[in-house]
């Protein structure tokens, strides 16, 4: 009787009546296209950011900006010629 009652009864598993029946097979392959959404997603992100970093504008060092400072100086007429080549020496 018991071996009767086993083949005739419904089996019900952790995932339904028969595993991916009733549209389960949809939930599963909809979870797995967010995960690659998501995947490729944060993936754009860090290739974005990266790219913005190397992009950005550095600081100039101490002599880029004193031999920027001095490059001013000279193209207002504040120095001469001779003393805009003595300082630009010195820091060379």
């Amino acid at each position: 009787m018991n071996a009767v009652m086993a083949l005739t009864a419904p089996r019900w598993d952790h995932m339904g009546d028969s595993g991916w029946s009733d549209g389960m097979w949809i939930w599963g392959s909809v979870v797995m296209i967010l995960w690659l959404a998501l995947a490729v997603v944060v993936t754009w992100l860090a290739v974005r950011s990266v790219n913005a970093r190397a992009a950005a504008p550095r600081e100039p060092s101490g002599a880029e900006h004193a031999r920027d400072i001095l490059a001013e100086r000279y193209a207002k007429g504040e120095i001469d010629t001779e003393e805009y080549g003595e300082r630009l020496a010195r820091l060379g």
